[in-house]
């Protein structure tokens, strides 16, 4: 049977990009027949491959760094694979993930923001040894036919710092997850180390470990730096997949939600899926994904953080009732069905060259809005 639609899509291979594409990929096919072709970005010492679509992997490291010629170089090596590529495959849709300003193949494109570059100062000031980064990033904005960035307050910072010519979509993040039945074993700790080791978070544990119960385990995601001493209580995992993740995310009792811009957000999800009371850090971005579900506290306040984690760990009726909350808005707003629906709408009503007239600030802030 010939595929409705065939869709051109990058990604890196970094785990949550990784990730949030195998999902996106999924609930496309389980609702349409479709044909897809992954291109991926970024090196792995062992190359995704799925059976749902054909992976071509570019082996391309593409990051942000201060030498802005080599970053440009190695976006125009992938546009150029992605050229020569759609040249045989005939996409009808392309849905970019990632930045590349010289892709010319006549189809529409699909642009969608993670987050990337645009949350840190630098890249958007105008400083001069950062400026060409902007410019560049203005280029693939307006070469795309549609823009989704995937929080409210990314869309609000895209607005702010480029000058935005189309309408900006929202689409959540989303994942699917048929949890088993499993009892907690005790009270246990779940974080992240990408936002853990930064300083000032660092300085905030340390200061508390001792403050924390003797029978707490603390499993930490991601990798210790081998220079980094740090008490035998706090457990790093590596750099494992959300996959290899499920048995800790089923057995930890809270998830520690520190960072404070995370567009992907998918720890969270899984944790929340999973049956974790959610513990965050009072940010912008925790707020607009969890509100009055999940519990927060001052991340500048080590004793507000005592306090919201002990009402947690002695008061079960408290602890039960955050753990439903988190588990009940994960499956109501960020499952993968509800996300792969609202990318095929979007595909489905992109139109070639598509250009939405020029319009004030205000006006596109109201016209963002959550396809239902």
């Amino acid at each position: 049977m010939t595929p409705s639609v065939k869709i051109l899509m990058t990604t890196d291979v970094s785990n949550n990009k990784w990730d949030y594409t195998d999902l996106v990929c999924k609930s496309i096919l389980a609702s349409q027949k479709a044909q897809i072709t992954l291109v991926t970005t970024g090196q792995s010492y062992e190359p995704k491959e799925v059976d749902y679509a054909e992976c071509i992997h570019t082996g391309i490291s593409v990051k942000w760094e201060n030498n802005f010629q080599k970053f440009k170089m190695a976006n125009e090596r992938v546009g150029d694979a992605i050229n020569e590529i759609s040249k045989n495959f005939k996409p009808d849709i392309m849905h970019l993930n990632h930045y590349c300003d010289n892709i010319d193949y006549p189809v529409p494109k699909i642009l969608t923001v993670h987050g990337d570059a645009l949350n840190n100062i630098k890249w958007t000031s105008f400083n001069m040894h950062y400026h060409p980064y902007k410019n560049y990033i203005q280029k693939c904005l307006d070469s795309s036919d549609k823009v989704i960035a995937t929080t409210k307050i990314l869309a609000k910072n895209l607005i702010s710092s480029y000058e935005m010519n189309k309408q900006i979509n929202l689409i959540y993040n989303g994942i699917e997850w048929d949890v088993p039945e499993s009892e907690k074993d005790g009270m246990v700790l779940l974080t992240s180390s990408k936002s853990l080791l930064k300083k000032h978070n660092l300085n905030m544990i340390l200061q508390i470990m001792q403050r924390l119960p003797d029978d707490m385990q603390i499993f930490v995601i991601g990798s210790k730096p081998a220079w980094l001493r740090l008490p035998e209580k706090l457990q790093f995992l590596g750099n494992i997949s959300n996959e290899e993740l499920k048995p800790y995310y089923q057995k930890a009792s809270i998830y520690l939600a520190l960072s404070s811009w995370d567009i992907f957000n998918m720890n969270a999800f899984y944790a929340a899926y999973a049956g974790c009371a959610l513990l965050a850090c009072d940010s912008p971005i925790f707020q607009e994904f969890w509100g009055d579900s999940a519990s927060f506290f001052d991340m500048s306040n080590s004793d507000n953080f005592m306090r919201q984690l002990n009402n947690l760990l002695e008061n079960k009726l408290v602890l039960d009732k955050v753990v439903n909350n988190c588990r009940n808005k994960a499956m109501s707003a960020y499952g993968q069905k509800r996300m792969g629906y609202e990318y095929l709408n979007l595909y489905k009503n992109s139109q070639p060259k598509e250009r939405i007239s020029a319009k004030t600030e205000e006006q596109i802030k109201e016209d963002i809005f959550i396809q239902k």
